[in-house]
This record gives C-alpha cells, structure tokens and sequence, in this order.
C-alpha cells in the first residue's frame, strides 16, 4: 500500500496536471481499466453542479469555488474506495495549490505532469467529446495553456504524452510509475 511520512492516509490522490488536450483524462480512464485505481471526471461533475453558470473561465470566485467543490468531491469519493483514485487538473491556479497542500495533509498524493504538443493539445480538443467538459473556446484553451505552460507546479513523475504513443506504452510507462511508489 502507499503511504507518505506526512499523510496519515495510506489511500492515494493520483492528479494528473497539464495543458488541456493533454491526455490527462485518457491516462486517468487507463489508470482505471488497466490498474483499478478509479478515475473522478471532476469536470463532468462540476458541469452537472452548473457552478460556472455566466461567469467567465478566470472569474476568481468561480475558480475558488471549483477547486472547493474538487476537493469536497475528493475527499467525499475516497471513502469509498479500498486504495484511492486519480482526477485531472490544469494545476494553473493558486486555489489548486491551496486544494493539494490541503489534500496532502490526509493522503498519499501522487502528481504526475502530462505533457503534450500545443498544436497535438488543440487538436483533441477540437476532437474530444464536448459534452463531457466544460465548454471554452479554442481562444481560451490557447490562452489556459500558455499559461499552465509558464507555470512550474512540482511533480513527481512526468508523461510526454505526444500524439503517436500507443496506448500500451502509456500503460507501460502508468505501471513504471506505479512500481516506483510499491517501493
């Protein structure tokens, strides 16, 4: 089981942090099929909760509130589970870093950095299932990921999900991360 010095926990928090468009739900969904550690869509959940409602993607008071309800959803949906899950984040903000010192404090968790092209980035996302994500322009994708591009959020393991990995080699490279923590 992992466990950390500092989380009394011994379940884990997988977060798969990077630009949209990324992989970071695609890598979640196989950390599921391939390893049954759940994967929390916290973008359907937030679209189903209407919390964005007229506001706009930076709008301070619904970014705090997100990351709120992320980690209630976290926290809520943990204990339910025998080992823990994975959920995606841009990790763009100061309220995510507030949300992962917090969640450190309870759990084991685990950050992974998924990297992938600015050009493969917008393309699964003129590609991806709209309706499963919270609807922004290309303009604002462009500009989300320009910023989580400058951002240096510390992780402890790193994807280069670029478009020609088989999905065998991002299981592999899932299962090297999860053989590392065994340790």
């Amino acid at each position: 089981m992992l466990s950390s010095p500092q989380a009394p926990n011994s379940k884990s928090v997988f977060i798969f942090i990077g630009p949209k468009g990324s992989g970071k739900s695609f890598l979640g969904g196989l950390l599921q099929e391939h390893f049954k550690i759940p994967f929390l869509p916290v973008e359907e959940h937030i679209k189903k909760q209407d919390i964005k409602k007229d506001r706009a993607v930076n709008n301070e008071a619904y970014i705090q509130q997100v990351f709120s309800f992320i980690e209630e959803l976290v926290r809520k949906e943990i204990c339910k589970e025998d080992f823990g899950l994975s959920f995606e984040s841009t990790g763009l903000t100061d309220c995510f870093d507030s949300m992962l010192e917090s969640l450190k404090k309870d759990f084991r968790v685990v950050t992974v950095r998924v990297k992938a092209d600015p050009n493969t980035c917008l393309q699964r996302f003129r590609s991806r299932d709209q309706s499963l994500h919270i609807p922004i322009s290309e303009e604002q994708i462009k500009m989300i990921n320009e910023k989580v591009a400058e951002k240096t959020t510390e992780c402890e393991f790193e994807i280069d999900n670029k478009g020609s990995n088989s999905k065998e080699a991002l299981v592999n490279e899932l299962s090297g991360i999860l053989a590392k923590l065994s340790v």
